[in-house]
């Protein structure tokens, strides 16, 4: 969640955290207060919009986030390497047909091909600024790793 609440947009509302994550607004919305108590995220009204509120990570997400990632990340690398570069499209795939037909079949009406073009969107935004984050070694890197904590 954090890493979805710092990266998929800015500003970001509880609903986009749910649609990216794939999970319902109620239960990010019961999700995100237990990590306003722990003290991971806060909570911000729109000054235009009273009913709309967008959600930051704190100081204290941002340094259990980092660690978190690169571990999520060689963890994931380690189990996939398991596969050939082949095999590894044909798993992404085939999950990705699973998870669209569960969604449909779990949401009818939803627009299947709506949400596949907001999601290759926003998984390369993720990525690039995973990426980023991960390595700050580029002067890009160290650039939106600041911009970022002016935000916060």
């Amino acid at each position: 969640m954090l890493a979805i609440i710092k990266y998929i947009d800015d500003p970001v509302r509880i609903t986009d955290v749910a649609r990216w994550s794939g999970r319902s607004t109620n239960s990010v919305s019961m999700i995100i207060d237990r990590m306003v108590k722990a003290g991971l995220v806060r909570r911000v009204r729109d000054r235009k919009d009273r009913r709309t509120v967008f959600v930051t990570i704190t100081s204290k997400a941002e340094n259990a986030l980092k660690p978190a990632t690169l571990a999520g990340l060689e963890f994931i690398q380690e189990i996939m390497s398991a596969l050939s570069s082949d095999d590894r499209r044909t798993f992404v795939n085939l999950h990705e047909m699973v998870k669209y037909k569960a969604l449909e079949y779990l949401n009818p009406g939803v627009d299947i091909e709506e949400m596949q073009r907001n999601e290759v969107t926003s998984q390369a935004n993720l990525v690039e600024r995973l990426v980023q984050y991960i390595s700050p070694s580029t002067p890009e890197a160290k650039s939106q790793g600041n911009k970022k904590q002016k935000t916060v």
